[in-house]
Formats: C-alpha cells, sequence, structure tokens
C-alpha cells in the first residue's frame, strides 16, 4: 500500500496542478491579491508540512545533500503553493458574499506585464474621482486595448469570503 502511493504520488500532484490552472485563468482579481493571500496563508503551512515530513531525510545527511533536500523542499511548496491559489479562487467564489466593490476613476497610467509564458497580465492606474485614492487593476487585454491614459474607467468585482475582490 506504502509503495502504491509512493507511486500515485507524482501522477496525483500533476493532476492537482493542472487542475488547479483553470480557476487562475477562468477570474480576473485585483493586483494577483489570490497570490499574495496564498503565498501568505497557505505557503507557510505547506512548507511546515514539507519540513516535518523530510525531516528524517534531513537530520543524518551530509550538509550538501541537506541543502540539495532543502532547496529541492522549497521548490515543491512554491509550485504547489501557486496552484493552490486555483483552488482558493474557486471557495473564494462559492462561498463569496453578494456584495460588489466599484472602482472609478481616470487612468493615469496602463502597462502589460509579459512575464509568464502561458499570458501576459494588462494593469491600469486609475485616479479615483471622488477620493483621489490611486488604484492598481488588473484589466482585460479588450479593456486595456480600448481605453487610453486619461480617460474614465469603471469596473466592479464581487468580493469573496477570503477578501479577495474578483469577476
Amino acid at each position: 500500500m506504502k509503495e502504491l502511493a509512493k507511486n500515485a504520488a507524482p501522477l496525483l500532484l500533476v493532476l492537482y496542478c493542472l487542475i488547479g490552472v483553470f480557476p487562475i485563468l477562468q477570474y480576473s482579481y485585483l493586483n494577483h491579491e489570490p497570490f499574495i493571500f496564498t503565498f501568505k496563508y497557505v505557503g507557510p503551512l505547506l512548507l511546515l508540512a514539507f519540513l516535518y515530513f523530510y525531516w528524517s531525510n534531513l537530520q543524518y545527511q551530509k550538509l550538501l545533500i541537506k541543502i540539495a533536500l532543502i532547496f529541492q523542499v522549497i521548490m515543491k511548496v512554491f509550485f504547489i503553493t501557486t496552484m493552490t491559489t486555483g483552488y482558493i479562487l474557486l471557495f473564494n467564489d462559492l462561498s463569496s458574499k453578494p456584495e460588489t466593490s466599484c472602482f472609478s476613476g481616470n487612468v493615469t497610467d496602463k502597462w502589460k506585464n509579459s512575464e509568464s509564458l502561458f499570458f501576459t497580465d494588462y494593469n491600469f492606474k486609475l485616479k479615483d474621482r471622488n477620493t483621489g485614492v490611486v488604484e492598481s487593476l488588473n484589466v482585460t487585454k479588450k479593456d486595456f486595448d480600448q481605453h487610453k491614459v486619461g480617460e474614465l474607467y469603471s469596473e466592479c468585482f464581487k468580493e469573496g469570503v477570503f477578501g479577495i475582490r474578483f469577476k
């Protein structure tokens, strides 16, 4: 039984990550809030859990092997935490409040981040007309192409149980 679990673990991990990608791509959200939430609250718990399970392997190893194992643990935790963001978004939506947060203001700056291999982030910086507060938003490519700096932009988001705003 233990051997079966050991052999199935990589396949289950890949399946977990593949399923976790779909909610990340489906939702629009503010300022990478779901990733920040996941790395702030879920990441440390996963790191502690992995270090606990790897502790017996770490205790009696030479220094170079310890460093390699710790690096391996950190990489696994980073990857799993990133993919857990999709599940956080899904749960955040399914248990969301009916309230919405709306942002309306003039576009003061716009830019795109092409750091990812799979998609590009499109961003606006808005200055609220009433309060003067400057807010950064992730927007769709369509909105990015349609609005110029200085134009009025308005967008409403639902707020989930974790405080993550999305649409």
